[in-house]
């Protein structure tokens, strides 16, 4: 028991000791930003706000359209083909 309680003791430590790591990394680079945008270092960074996304709503058949309509593979052998037939058709 005494065993545990002291790795959980050292486990809060490393926590707190990260903890304090990193809120003294944000304070440097929010006062690397504030100073990159020509503001007073000490200037508080607004939280970040997630952009909404917009709902996207496709069926099988359209996503396997727009993907062989748009695959580089496809454009390369069709034109590869059109310029093999235009030169057979000048041969002939």
């Amino acid at each position: 028991l005494q065993q545990s309680v002291i790795r959980l003791q050292a486990e809060i430590t490393r926590v707190v000791n990260r903890m304090d790591m990193l809120r003294q990394q944000r304070a440097t680079l929010a006062a690397r930003l504030n100073t990159l945008r020509d503001r007073d270092p000490e200037t508080p960074i607004p939280p970040v706000v997630s952009p909404t996304l917009p709902t996207v709503v496709l069926d099988l058949d359209t996503l396997y359209a727009l993907g062989d309509r748009y695959r580089p593979e496809l454009h390369a052998s069709t034109a590869l083909i059109e310029r093999s037939e235009r030169a057979v058709a000048l041969a002939g």
